[in-house]
């Protein structure tokens, strides 16, 4: 009778391992190549952020009419900045400071942009 709280802790043991035990999952060919470019093409900037290469089937992907919604974009933002003298001069200013302060560890650029702009009052 002795044996048997060395038993039930043996038996704990093995049913803690085997319920914290990770099941092997099959990887699929995509997802193999997708690991690879991740480990092969990662990089750290000097600000301490990881730069890794997005995995895209095609070596070149295509963006149908990305180009024309940029244009439309750009027309849409020279129109406001026309309307709003204060927004145009914020915003020229915000893209001055951008130009000449190029910092890694900043939010990327269109979301500062976007900042910029909801911070503006509202045309109406």
């Amino acid at each position: 009778m002795e044996d048997c709280p060395e038993n039930d802790l043996e038996s704990t043991m093995r049913q803690f391992w085997q319920v914290e035990e990770v099941p092997m999952i099959s990887t699929s060919p995509d997802d193999e190549l997708c690991e690879k470019l991740y480990v092969e093409g990662y990089s750290k900037l000097p600000s301490g952020r990881f730069v890794v290469p997005l995995p895209f089937r095609d070596s070149k992907p295509v963006f149908p009419e990305s180009k024309d919604i940029a244009i439309r974009r750009f027309f849409a933002l020279e129109h406001r900045l026309k309307k709003d003298p204060v927004l145009k001069q914020s915003y020229v200013d915000f893209m001055r400071s951008v130009v000449l302060i190029k910092d890694d560890s900043s939010p990327p650029l269109h979301w500062r942009v976007g900042r910029v702009l909801r911070n503006s009052p509202r045309l109406r």
